[in-house]
């Protein structure tokens, strides 16, 4: 991505075999170079060796062996091949690659990668485990796993959508499915990401797992602000831009497509939903509940991980083999295609939902590819309908218009403070009339028992939805057209009629007694 340079060479030590050891020639060349090889076990006399290294590489540039070191897992070469672990999957067969140190460090000890000792029938017998009727929610985090590298060939310039497994109840099987879909590419810590990470790692392990999947059990623990920023983040599928130390921009190309697994006891949903917020985050995350039958049992969770992690990565070798190949890949286009026009006509979705559509359309291709390839046995047509169903349950607990649940929040939330009740309407020239109830601190809004109106000023209102992230032209333009707002804009004055009536200021009449609202008054003035 960055077009430099480096140098890899093979060292032998006894005790440990050979390995290699990749330096940039900024570092090689530099005052550290020799220190680093230190570090590395090799120890040479400084002179001699950079005399070497200098004609070594004019020979190997006179012999173009040359080689291209990658920086992310996934889809290589105009997405004709692919690099998982530290191997590329062509077209014809699988050759070794070099990576950069961060992919070197996630491969190491197989945790990217197939091991060295797996077995595809031990690990497909445990993974039969999460497949027992009632555990469609393990199956599709499995279809999750499956679908991860296909979401590049669908988007390019988004990066995915999250599966988020949620459940009130501790052991309910939140980390068995996680195993499963880890252990098809590897294990936990060569696929994850953690929530305490820093803002600037967690852009490099995202651009590093690439098409991978990739894991994070801890997303519900940060704030809802961090959790929506992250989110964007990692659906948009690009790392911020940094500068160097002389301020120029690194114009890296620190992007990624591919579906992150993240479970806990708490609704992403809930956590997001806390300000009735329109905006497209709670679209862009697909929740299931996550609960393991009666049938499966608990006591086994140990043996599960240690089986699966010791026979981890042989399904990602067979699936990526399978994928790279020209009929594969040619086919999981074609259904691709076939799945998202089926899932838009069929699924009842909006265009906001188009992320959830991404990660369905991928997972119920790749599922379809994992069991064509024997890696998997369950209905994928029976896990991925239930998954839609899902959704759908979810749609509708979210049919109630956000516009109408923002201003009845508004309302509640200012009555002591800001709202003035009056009898009724003003009569001009009208001796003053006996205030209801008075606001504590600034005036924001005027209501009138006598016909049941609200005027609420517009300027205390914006302020407040711009706190929240909220647009005041979608919320009026939503509210005008059920007919909660009257009228859109006046000039008004909300104390008119008493002792201190104050100054007009520009305001909107809404409609006290419309259905969606016309509880709020009467609870406020109740209690």
């Amino acid at each position: 991505m960055r077009g430099d340079y480096s140098m890899m060479f093979k060292h032998f030590i006894s005790s440990q075999g050979w390995y290699d050891i990749i330096i940039n020639y900024r570092d090689l060349f530099g005052m550290t170079g020799i220190s680093l090889l230190a570090d590395k076990g090799v120890v040479v006399e400084r002179d001699h060796f950079i005399r070497y290294c200098k004609a070594a590489v004019n020979m190997l540039y006179k012999n173009a062996r040359v080689d291209m070191r990658y920086e992310q897992f996934g889809w290589k070469d105009n997405d004709t091949s692919f690099l998982y672990a530290l191997n590329l999957y062509t077209e014809q067969n699988v050759v070794p690659a070099a990576g950069s140190n961060e992919l070197m460090l996630r491969s190491k000890d197989y945790n990217v990668g197939p091991s060295p000792s797996a077995s595809l029938k031990v690990w497909r017998e445990n993974i039969e485990r999460l497949f027992a009727k009632g555990a469609e929610a393990q199956a599709a985090s499995m279809c999750a796993g499956f679908g991860a590298p296909l979401m590049r060939l669908m988007e390019k310039n988004e990066g995915g959508a999250i599966l988020h497994c949620v459940t009130p109840d501790s052991a309910s099987g939140k980390t068995w499915g996680m195993l499963g879909s880890i252990s098809i590419y590897g294990r936990k810590w060569g696929l994850s990401s953690k929530s305490d990470d820093t803002k600037v790692s967690k852009g490099l392990t995202l651009a590093a797992i690439g098409n991978l999947p990739i894991f994070n059990d801890e997303l519900t623990l940060k704030d809802p602000e961090a959790i929506k920023t992250f989110i964007r983040s990692f659906t948009e599928g690009r790392d911020r831009m940094r500068a160097n130390r002389s301020g120029e921009l690194q114009h890296q190309a620190a992007t990624w497509q591919t579906i992150m697994l993240s479970a806990s006891n708490q609704s992403i949903h809930d956590v997001l939903q806390e300000n009735n917020s329109p905006d497209a985050m709670t679209w862009r995350v697909v929740e299931i509940p996550y609960e393991l039958p009666r049938e499966i049992r608990l006591s086994q969770g140990d043996k599960f991980r240690h089986l699966v992690e010791a026979n981890s990565g042989i399904a990602g070798d067979i699936y990526i083999r399978a994928l790279t190949s020209p009929a594969g890949r040619q086919w999981a286009t074609e259904k691709l295609e076939e799945v998202k026009e089926w899932l838009w006509e069929n699924g009842s979705f909006e265009p906001k939902h188009r992320y959830w559509i991404r990660a369905l359309t991928g997972m119920w291709v790749g599922g379809w590819i994992a069991k064509d390839c024997d890696l998997v046995s369950f209905e994928v047509e029976r896990v991925m309908k239930w998954l839609v169903e899902q959704l759908r349950v979810h749609m509708k607990k979210n049919e109630r218009p956000w516009a109408v649940d923002t201003i009845s929040e508004y309302l509640r939330t200012k009555w002591r403070s800001g709202v003035l009740t009056m009898p009724g309407p003003y009569v001009p020239k009208a001796p003053p009339v006996m205030v209801v109830d008075r606001p504590g601190q600034e005036l924001l809004v005027r209501y009138e028992i006598e016909g049941q109106r609200y005027i609420i000023a517009q300027e205390p209102l914006r302020r407040w939805l711009i706190g929240r992230e909220q647009s005041y032209k979608a919320l009026v333009k939503d509210l005008l057209g059920r007919g909660v707002i009257k009228r859109p804009s006046a000039q008004m004055t909300l104390a008119a009629g008493t002792s201190n009536p104050g100054i007009p200021c520009y305001c909107i009449e809404v409609d006290g007694k419309h259905p969606l609202i016309a509880d709020i008054a009467a609870q406020e003035l109740k209690e």
